[in-house]
């Protein structure tokens, strides 16, 4: 086998355009997927209100690429929702149906700090729609349900 010093990797290497680590980095794990449209998102919340009932406060939100992939990592709230129900900014807990929590801050009728960790612990993907339901005693804590946008073929 034969391994070339760095310096002869580099040499033989000059020719090429190098792209900087971090870029290559985001371009391997960032899958290129586009934003749903007004009617996939109608679609998607379709889907997910046809199994869902409640008759506490809720709304629903269908991930969109920046919900889910490296940057931003915020969701918006729906405004009407937010305005009724959220003060300017503060926190909130979200309660998975399997009995984990996750704590996540708000502001600007955005989820932020804590939103990271929620989507990727659920392997949230573009088009999932994420159901939010209030829970009734509690100023902040929501149940939440997610309706996958792929359902898995087993």
């Amino acid at each position: 086998m034969d391994v070339d010093s760095p310096a002869q990797q580099s040499k033989a290497n000059a020719g090429e355009r190098r792209m900087p680590a971090r870029k290559k980095e985001l371009k391997r794990i960032t899958p290129r997927v586009h934003s749903l449209t007004k009617d996939e998102k109608i679609n998607a919340c379709s889907r997910a209100r046809v199994n869902f009932k409640s008759n506490n406060p809720f709304f629903m939100i269908a991930m969109q690429p920046s919900y889910v992939y490296p940057a931003p990592h915020r969701a918006r709230i729906p405004s009407q929702f937010a305005r009724k129900y959220f003060k300017q900014h503060g926190n909130a807990v979200l309660c998975g149906l399997d009995g984990r929590s996750w704590s996540v801050d708000y502001s600007n009728k955005r989820f932020s700090q804590g939103w990271k960790k929620f989507a990727q612990d659920n392997h949230l993907e573009v088009g999932d729609v994420c159901i939010f339901e209030l829970i009734k005693g509690t100023e902040y804590s929501f149940n939440v349900a997610i309706c996958r946008a792929v359902q898995d073929g087993n």
